[in-house]
């Protein structure tokens, strides 16, 4: 009989959007796993193995972000620190700068998804106003569990 199982029940988030579906999170230690986040945010892993886990969220348009050190401990559920993805990386290089700037402005006032940060049907100052609030930022973002 394994006693070693639990839940992993957590929450990531997209900044400046209502709808935080489709977040990567890949989760390795004892138990290996890839899921996605639901449009709240959620995601789970069933029966997985206690210990020591990290956690890697990925989103297009999104610094990547990791939690590590994470620790389950004993129990029926675990529940990492929720964390928020940092908007702006419109070109996948893991900064936010004056290429993704350029990219927003050239695209401003169509639909273009991407570089729609807030995903609002159209590239417009709230998109700007993301990319300028994070401008300067390098990913990924790194967070330790308590």
């Amino acid at each position: 009989v394994v006693t070693d199982l639990l839940n992993i029940v957590g929450y990531a988030f997209l900044q400046g959007r209502q709808d935080h579906s489709l977040i990567d999170v890949e989760v390795s230690g004892p138990s290996v796993e890839d899921v996605q986040t639901d449009v709240n945010g959620r995601y789970e892993i069933v029966d997985a193995r206690s210990g020591r886990y990290e956690f890697l969220f990925e989103h297009d348009l999104y610094l990547p972000a990791h939690l590590r050190d994470c620790d389950t401990g004993i129990g029926t559920e675990f529940n990492p620190p929720a964390l928020t993805l940092v908007a702006g990386d419109l070109n996948k290089d893991s900064a936010i700068n004056i290429m993704d700037l350029t990219r927003c402005a050239a695209v401003f006032g169509t639909a273009d998804p991407g570089a729609d940060l807030n995903a609002d049907g159209v590239v417009n100052l709230l998109d700007l106003v993301l990319i300028g609030i994070n401008f300067g930022r390098v990913g990924p973002t790194t967070q330790v569990c308590p």
